[in-house]
C-alpha cells in the first residue's frame, strides 16, 4: 500500500488519461486505475475528436499512456477498484486482487456503460455497424440505408436526426404499433419509413450489417443501425 499518492483517478479513458497528465504536469503523485474496460475500444475509429478523427481507440489510448508516462508522478495501474472508504484525513480504495491503496483526493472517471439491446446480431456488429451515437459513427455511414431501433418519442427523434445522414431511414419499432398521428406525419414530412413488424435479429458478414431480419420471415436492407 502506498500513502503518499495526492489523488488517485478511476478510470483510464480519455478523461482517466486527460486528469493524469494534468496532475502529472503539476507534479502531483497521482495512481491512474484502468480497469481496461473503455466504451469505445471496439469502434474501428474515434468519430469528431479534433487531431485524432477515425484513429483506433486502441492507438489513442496507447498514446494517452505513453505520454503519463513522461510524467515520473504519475503511475497507471491496471485493475479495477472494488470499494472504498472515506478517513479522517484521506481515502482507502480496495481493488479486485485484494491490495489498497490511499490517497488525499479521488478522482471518478469511470465514463459510460453502454448496454446495447439484447437481440442476435447486435453483440458482434456493436461499435461498428451497430451503433448510440450517429455523430460518432454516421458519416461512416452516410448515404447508406439505415435503420433505428427504438419506439415513441424517442424512436422518432432518432429517426428525424438520422435523416440528416442518409435520406433512406426506417424506424423500427419492433412489435410497437403505438406511434402519435402526429409522429406518423412528420416522419411520412421527412421520408422516414416505419416498419412495425417484431424484429428477430441482424444479418451480414463480420462486423458489416447488410439488412434487418423479422419474426415474420422477412427482411429489410439495413447498413447501419441506430440503438438506443
Amino acid at each position: 500500500m502506498n500513502s503518499t499518492w495526492d489523488c488517485i483517478v478511476v478510470g483510464g479513458g480519455a478523461a482517466g488519461l486527460s486528469a493524469g497528465l494534468v496532475l502529472g504536469r503539476a507534479r502531483r503523485r497521482t495512481l491512474v486505475v484502468d480497469g481496461e474496460g473503455q466504451s469505445n475500444r471496439v469502434a474501428d475509429g474515434i468519430g469528431g475528436l479534433l487531431g485524432h478523427d477515425t484513429r483506433p481507440p486502441v492507438d489513442f489510448y496507447a498514446a494517452g499512456r505513453a505520454e503519463l508516462a513522461a510524467h515520473p508522478s504519475v503511475e497507471l495501474r491496471f485493475g479495477e477498484v472494488v470499494s472504498g472508504e472515506r478517513n479522517d484525513d484521506d481515502f482507502t480504495l480496495e481493488f479486485a486482487d485484494g491490495s489498497t491503496e490511499r490517497a488525499r483526493l479521488v478522482l471518478l472517471a469511470t465514463g459510460m456503460d453502454y448496454r446495447y439491446p439484447s437481440l442476435p446480431g447486435v453483440e458482434e456488429r456493436w461499435g461498428r455497424s451497430v451503433f448510440h451515437c450517429p455523430f460518432c459513427h454516421g458519416w461512416e455511414h452516410r448515404d447508406e440505408s439505415l435503420g433505428v431501433l427504438d419506439r415513441g418519442e424517442s424512436g422518432v427523434h432518432r429517426a428525424l436526426l438520422l435523416r440528416g445522414w442518409s435520406d433512406d431511414v426506417t424506424l423500427l419499432t419492433d412489435g410497437d404499433p403505438s406511434l402519435e398521428p402526429d409522429d406518423v406525419d412528420r416522419l411520412d414530412a421527412a421520408g422516414v419509413a416505419v416498419d412495425e413488424r417484431p424484429v428477430a435479429g441482424l444479418r451480414g458478414p463480420g462486423a458489416n450489417l447488410t439488412a434487418v431480419a423479422f419474426a415474420d420471415g422477412g427482411e429489410r436492407p439495413c447498413g447501419g443501425l441506430l440503438v438506443p
